[in-house]
């Protein structure tokens, strides 16, 4: 199926060459994912920009909510639709006149333990439905410490020095000024 892929190419008068990656129905997980996809190919292709556009409808998941099954007035409270978009590019210092506001240090992901089940989306017949475990928060800062413990020292073996100014976590990668 055509997607916005196609509509950009036009609106932005791109060659219709230019490579495309479409990622659909990955819900909060795509966010991360873009952005250590897009830092590897423009890493990996010296001189490359990488348009990054995310989108997420979250209108087809909406339940009215009921005092038999809250779970719906949860998840309509968490997500909600949204869109973002960057150019990823990558560069050694001196060697380009742009001036990046962002600098993505790293990009990884990591599972987290025993989260089986926990968030789940079914299609159906006239719409999408939600069904989230009341443990998902307790699950998820219950691992976010350990990795971001984990993370940074990965970081500062690499860059030798902790990081100084306002640093922004971020689906799965950090970003800094």
């Amino acid at each position: 199926m055509p997607g916005v892929d196609l509509k950009l190419l036009n609106v932005l008068s791109l060659r219709p060459s230019v490579s495309r990656v479409m990622l659909y129905s990955l819900g909060c997980y795509a966010g991360g994912t873009v952005l250590r996809i897009a830092k590897d190919i423009a890493e990996n292709n010296p001189g490359a920009r990488v348009l990054v556009v995310c989108r997420e409808t979250t209108i087809p998941t909406f339940q009215a909510p009921s005092e038999d099954n809250p779970v719906y007035l949860v998840s309509n409270a968490i997500f909600a639709d949204g869109a973002a978009a960057m150019i990823i590019g990558a560069a050694w210092p001196r060697v380009t006149t742009e001036r990046p506001i962002f600098q993505i240090i790293s990009a990884s992901q990591s599972a987290v333990p025993d989260s089986n089940g926990m968030i789940q989306g079914h299609y159906r017949e006239v719409s999408v439905t939600m069904q989230i475990s009341e443990k998902v928060p307790e699950l998820i800062s219950g691992d976010l410490e350990d990795n971001l413990v984990k993370l940074l020292a990965r970081l500062r073996s690499r860059i030798g020095t902790p990081f100084s100014g306002p640093h922004t976590p971020e689906g799965g990668g950090f970003l800094t000024p």
